[in-house]
């Protein structure tokens, strides 16, 4: 028999680097074409990168890893992201108003006090002007009625309508804490897989919000995440990825928690003494990876209630790549496998050390609450590292799709023949200037969320205060909606780096400036010395100043203009309407220091306060938010520069952005499906689908998919 032991010397040393400024300034515009993706050290863990890349790509297109033929490409066919408008709703599902979420959907009015919390009522009922008109409850914008399966409209955007779009203030004609996102598999629970690896098995969820009843019957559809779907595209430069961050820079092997999963461990057999061993995986640099291994349990996005991944190893080992789906023969990674499919366990094989995957097949394990233990009707060694697998496997294909081929970075000094027309270069004289996009936008990758940072910065109401570095509340909605990075892990512990530091509950790597940040010197001493400011902040935190409720990460602006919808909840269809927003210093309701992004006066510096009592109290506003000026010109051609950042090779799905073919759902009751044709290296135009609009607007990137039947 394989013994089992237990080693737990791999965790990474965590550290806060305390430096001064002139470290981490932004480096305004730089051209993408000369950088790479960073990578953790996988010596010992890959033993064929090419082999590992294949595998990433298979997994991440092939429809068999999700439930109801689910792909993680599903949520991420287009340019790495969705421009679906049918089921594309999902109610306040985050939103701290209502125990356990808000179910329903349609305008936000008054008359929806009567299903909040009774402190919820009592806080909102004195605040009439933050509700949508009465009428619009279980409406959409365009006054349709609101719930699943709908196909959305032009006219139920932006999601939050005003008399005066320049004034953020002026009276609401619509507002709703309904996403606009992605539908990921049909709400059940039930285990997913029997042991012997046939079949899904679920019992479908019928108290589920995504339950329609028309006069048809009742029809379960597909659930829609709370959050809109970021692009895959230029994801790997970012220290920590999703809208709130938690999928960490440091990969376990097993779930998007890092160092802070307290279970998470791989087995590691070794053949010369014929035993495995359950060790920690510590990977830096590997928030691909991290971020790989979440949706394939998602009960939104891609599973069954109750899977786990030695299931899906389970189900997916013996089956070949891509089973049901054409792989064209000139695909640039899968194109030598198109004919004769190796199976996953043969690919994971090639890829691999055998040390992850060479165990006696009699001898099976399982997880529970303690780490891994032996089980007579367990799963293999190989079942059991499924999710090393996938989620390195798919960081190493992420990492290939970077788009560095666009007219800014030919401007910028880079290859190619065209760099930027007249309107596109005074929007990149706005951009810097006096549109403030460079404060967030900044670099080859075009956000600053590429360093783990926290720092202390001005805020719209004239403070300052610690925030995590990239993450930042720009009034989209009341951040009561959705606490974003402001949340917590499972085990309780804050996503944010900022309440980290001041709650002494440090679990992930980042670098603290104390300082001095954006010209404005830490209050406590004149002369800094930077571990003296650090304990000076701990031993008085919970009276420092933070910013990170309602504060999502900011994304690249690559590609943007072939991923809408924008923002973290979907709520604005066009670059357009994006525009307007920060024109007029974006949604934030009252005066600045007590709107509607408050927590508090200091924010919850400890996250121990309850945010819902404290609506509008302080501000979590970010500094750059306040009338621009902007003239209409102005605005278009800012727009301009911003389609000017796509790459073409992207837009066209031309190598490294080939594919598979992929069945993806339209979102109606009866079914039916697109399809996005398997295309070689020559991507679209070859297939005679035709390249995408980069139209910066939903309905016309739709259209673009409508047509692929």
């Amino acid at each position: 028999s394989v013994g089992i032991a237990l080693a737990l010397g791999l965790i990474a040393t965590l550290s806060v680097a305390l430096v001064s400024r002139s470290q981490v300034e932004p480096v305004g515009l730089a051209a993408l074409s000369a950088t790479t993706t960073p990578l953790p050290n996988l010596a010992g863990i890959v033993t064929n990168a090419e082999a590992a890349r294949q595998l990433g790509k298979a997994l991440f297109w092939d429809i068999n890893v999700g439930k109801d033929g689910t792909a993680c490409a599903s949520c991420h066919h287009a340019a790495g992201a969705d421009t679906r408008i049918q089921n594309a709703m999902s109610p306040g599902q985050l939103d701290l108003r209502w125990a356990g979420g808000d179910r329903a959907f349609g305008g936000l009015t008054s008359g929806t006090l009567n299903g909040m919390t009774a402190t919820a009522a009592n806080v909102f009922r004195a605040w009439p002007g933050d509700f949508s008109p009465a009428g619009t409850e279980g409406k959409t914008a365009s006054g349709v009625n609101a719930g699943p399966g709908l196909a959305l409209r032009a006219q139920d955007f932006p999601t939050h309508q005003l008399r005066d779009i320049g004034d953020r203030n002026s009276a609401i004609l619509y507002t709703t804490n309904d996403a606009i996102s992605s539908q990921g598999v049909t709400p059940g629970t039930g285990g997913g897989l029997p042991v012997d690896g046939t079949g899904e098995v679920c019992t479908p969820d019928l108290d589920s919000p995504f339950l329609m009843v028309d006069r048809n019957g009742q029809t379960l559809l597909r659930s829609v995440s709370p959050r809109n779907a970021q692009s895959t595209i230029n994801a790997g430069f970012h220290k920590r990825n999703f809208w709130d961050g938690r999928a960490n820079n440091v990969f376990n092997g097993v779930d998007p928690f890092g160092d802070r999963s307290p279970n998470a461990l791989v087995l590691a057999y070794n053949a010369r003494n014929n035993s495995v061993a359950a060790e920690r995986l510590a990977l830096t640099d590997a928030n691909l990876a991290s971020q790989a291994v979440g949706p394939p349990l998602s009960q939104v996005e891609m599973s069954c209630g109750g899977r786990t991944f030695p299931m899906l190893g389970r189900k997916l080992l013996s089956l070949p790549i891509l089973q049901s789906q054409e792989v064209h023969p000139a695909d640039s990674l899968l194109g030598g496998l198109a004919t004769n499919r190796p199976t996953y366990r043969q690919l994971i094989e090639r890829a691999f050390d055998p040390r992850w995957w060479s165990a006696p097949a009699t001898a099976r394990y399982t997880r529970n609450a303690s780490g891994i233990v032996t089980a007579n009707n367990g799963f293999t060694q190989a079942e059991i590292n499924f999710s090393m697998f996938m989620g390195i496997a798919i960081m190493l294909y992420e990492s290939t799709l970077v788009s560095g081929e666009t007219p800014l970075d030919r401007s910028l000094g880079g290859v190619g023949p065209r760099g930027l027309t007249r309107d596109e270069l005074a929007g990149m004289d706005l951009f810097v200037g006096k549109g403030q996009c460079i404060a967030c936008h900044t670099g080859p990758v075009l956000t600053s969320g590429t360093q783990a940072l926290v720092e202390y910065m001005p805020m719209a109401d004239g403070g300052a205060a610690f925030y995590d570095g990239s993450f930042y509340n720009l009034g989209v909605k009341s951040t009561v909606t959705d606490l974003g990075v402001g949340e917590k892990d499972p085990w309780g512990t804050p996503l944010s780096y900022t309440r980290q530091l001041l709650t002494g509950q440090v679990f992930d790597t980042f670098t603290a400036d104390f300082c001095q940040t954006d010209l404005i010197p830490f209050p406590f001493r004149r002369r800094c010395d930077p571990a003296d400011q650090l304990a000076q902040a701990q031993a008085a935190a919970a009276r420092q100043r933070v910013a990170v409720d309602g504060a999502f990460q900011t994304p690249t602006l690559r590609n943007i203009g072939l991923t809408p919808p924008y923002f973290h909840n979907g709520s604005a269809k066009s670059l357009v309407e994006v525009v307007e927003f920060y024109n007029r210093g974006g949604n934030a309701r009252g005066p600045l220091g007590n709107d509607t992004t408050g927590t508090g006066s200091l924010g919850r510096p400890l996250g121990l306060e309850d945010p819902v009592a404290a609506y509008r109290r302080g501000s979590n506003l970010g500094a750059d938010l306040g009338n621009l000026g902007l003239t209409g010109r102005e605005q278009r051609q800012l727009v301009a520069f911003m389609l000017a950042m796509t790459d073409e090779r992207v837009r066209c799905d031309q190598a490294p952005f080939d594919h598979p073919s992929l069945p993806i759902p339209t979102g109606d009751a009866t079914g039916t499906q697109f399809l996005l044709p398997a295309v070689g290296a020559t991507g679209l135009a070859a297939s005679g689908a035709g390249c995408r609009p980069n139209s910066g607007e939903l309905f016309t990137e739709f259209a673009h998919l409508s047509r692929m039947r």
